[in-house]
């Protein structure tokens, strides 16, 4: 007679990753080409 272990159950696993990649795309429209700039600067900030 063969000897057997039978589990059963529901389970989690959790680790960090070992990296991650993050895209984003900023707009911003104004008629001077700095003032655009600086509103896109605050939105990288926030």
């Amino acid at each position: 007679m063969a000897r057997t272990i039978t589990v059963k159950g529901i389970g989690r696993v959790s680790a960090k990753p070992d990296y991650v990649v993050l895209s984003m795309t900023l707009e911003s429209k104004h008629i001077d080409y700095d003032k655009a700039m600086d509103k896109i600067l605050v939105l990288q900030h926030r």
